[in-house]
């Protein structure tokens, strides 16, 4: 190879190292940040009544654009293990997202926006109990994590055929998943740090 081209490779490799580590940066930490943000958010819909649904359809856009790119960058990691566990959450967890962003437009907005929202209450729950069998180090955090979540599901499934109580226990069931699902990435980040 002349010289010219081995100096423009070099070149090339020192300049898109920035957007490597970035993205490197994103696939570890950026779980962590959206996981607890996206629960804050369905609480504050949920508790309030007031959030714009405009405003939801453009979370619910971007977390998938989000969960895309993770998916991609992440793909060769991600075929083994519990990993593999957690492709096929994000892998459901796309049709998941675009069924509530759907549901945010007016289509069938009660039973797609449930189902999204059940949908997220169980995936990530099954994945960290799973998690939990299969890691030596940190299982019982995982699976008291994913056991949360899977809590908060069960508590939000009441609070839809029990009206008496119902804004009590869906914001209780909403609070179970955050707690649970928070945890468990939090752990997840502190573990691959």
């Amino acid at each position: 190879m002349p010289r010219c081209y081995s100096e423009a490779f070099k070149y090339i490799k020192q300049k898109t190292a920035f957007p490597d580590a970035m993205l490197k940066a994103f696939r570890q930490y950026g779980p962590g940040l959206m996981v607890p943000a996206a629960w804050t958010t369905a609480i504050t819909a949920v508790s309030t009544q007031k959030m714009p649904e405009n405003g939801l359809l453009i979370a619910h856009v971007i977390m998938a654009v989000l969960m895309a790119l993770f998916l991609v960058s992440g793909r060769k990691e991600m075929n083994k293990g519990v990993l593999k566990a957690w492709k096929t959450v994000i892998t459901l967890g796309l049709p998941l997202t675009a069924f509530g962003a759907l549901g945010l437009t007016g289509v069938y907005t009660e039973v797609l926006t449930a189902f999204s929202l059940l949908g997220w209450m169980l995936l990530p729950g099954l994945a960290l109990v799973y998690t939990g069998k299969k890691d030596e180090t940190y299982g019982t955090g995982y699976t008291v994590s994913g056991l949360f979540s899977l809590l908060g599901l069960s508590v939000f499934l009441i609070s839809m055929f029990y009206p008496l109580r119902q804004e009590v226990l869906s914001l209780s069931g909403l609070f179970l998943v955050f707690v649970g699902q928070s945890a468990g990435i939090f752990l997840a980040v502190h573990q691959n740090s």
